[in-house]
């Protein structure tokens, strides 16, 4: 058992029911109209990186809400809404976070500070979530789940 966090990207497109003869109607799966659809993307992933994680939650405003003990999703992003995660890449710019499994003689684990790698993912998260295609009723979302 360990902690493991995942920042998930997940576009959502609403299908209307037509309102007046001619409409186009939404598309049917299984024979029921489909109100909608999502898809759900891994943007990053970490395991038992808990500086990051406090970081998380002590910054998002979300965090406070989300108090399950078995796991925490936390709302970072809508579309172009993304100055939290922008404030917290600040954040990341003035902290040094050593890397949970740094070995000087394991060159795959990766550095001895993660913050330049941290920083990495959550612009990548802002691009995607930002690039959200111009569709009608389409959405993108960031969340950060932790669970252990």
């Amino acid at each position: 058992m360990g902690l493991d966090m995942t920042l998930f990207g997940e576009e959502k497109q609403s299908f209307y029911t037509p309102i007046r003869p001619g409409d186009e109607p939404p598309p049917c799966e299984d024979g029921f109209p489909v109100t909608g659809k999502a898809t759900e993307v891994e943007l990053a992933y970490w395991r038992k990186h808990w500086e990051l994680h406090e970081l998380i939650l002590g910054h998002f405003s979300d965090a406070e809400r989300c108090n399950d003990p078995n796991g925490r999703k936390i709302h970072l992003a809508y579309n172009e809404d993304v100055e939290e995660i922008q404030s917290f890449i600040g954040l990341l710019e003035r902290k040094r976070i050593r890397n949970p499994y740094y070995d000087p003689h394991w060159e795959e684990g990766g550095g001895e500070y993660l913050q330049d790698d941290y920083i990495k993912k959550f612009l990548a998260a802002i691009d995607w979530s930002c690039g959200c295609p111009d569709k009608p009723a389409l959405n993108r979302e960031v969340t950060y789940y932790s669970s252990w």
